[in-house]
């Protein structure tokens, strides 16, 4: 959307857009817009946002998928009552609260890039014992916002003195990163 072009929304990576399309697509299956403007809007002009409950559900979906696999995750190493414990303090961080203004809150999730991209980083977390997975879901926590990029030294070290799984999660992280940005990058 031309529209978006030099927004805030611009900054965001393509797995947040590409997470509301199932949302978007169930709520106006007809499509919102054929074409949209490049340039500013007049009075005659019609532009029909996309529903807001779009992305609240993907907010809810980006949540629930979190608190999963940090329970899931953390059971495997420390047992129930830690999961439980991490999952309570998680879910009662500020910005899985709500951080901001009330439009696009949905129970106190405000920001879906507060919550995607720890929740794909929770999954990639709970996918330590297969390196690859883990990658690929690394990859697309950083491809919702940049800031999970800074994660990839600890992956990396984590799996360190073991050099296969190092270089399957390498190549989990390379591949979905060509994936989901070879077509940005070609658009």
């Amino acid at each position: 959307d031309k529209l978006l072009t030099g927004s805030p929304a611009a900054a965001y990576g393509p797995v947040l857009f590409l997470s509301h399309l199932p949302f978007q697509f169930f709520l106006d299956p007809g499509g919102v817009n054929t074409e949209s403007p490049d340039r500013k809007f007049e009075r005659h002009d019609v532009y029909k946002l996309p529903a807001p409950l779009a992305t609240q559900l993907a907010t809810l979906t980006f949540h629930l998928l979190g608190v999963a696999a940090l329970v899931f995750g953390v059971r495997k190493l420390a047992g129930d009552q830690v999961a439980w414990g991490l999952a309570a303090l998680y879910c009662g961080s500020a910005y899985v609260m709500g951080v901001g203004g009330t439009h696009e809150m949905v129970n106190g999730l405000t920001f879906i890039s507060h919550i995607a991209a720890p929740s794909l980083a929770l999954a990639a977390f709970a996918m330590l014992e297969s390196p690859i997975v883990a990658g690929v879901l690394l990859a697309l926590s950083v491809a919702t916002v940049f800031y999970p990029l800074f994660f990839v030294p600890a992956w990396v070290g984590y799996y360190w003195n073991n050099r296969p799984a190092m270089l399957r999660f390498v190549g989990g992280l390379a591949l979905a990163a060509v994936v989901v940005g070879g077509p940005v990058i070609a658009l």
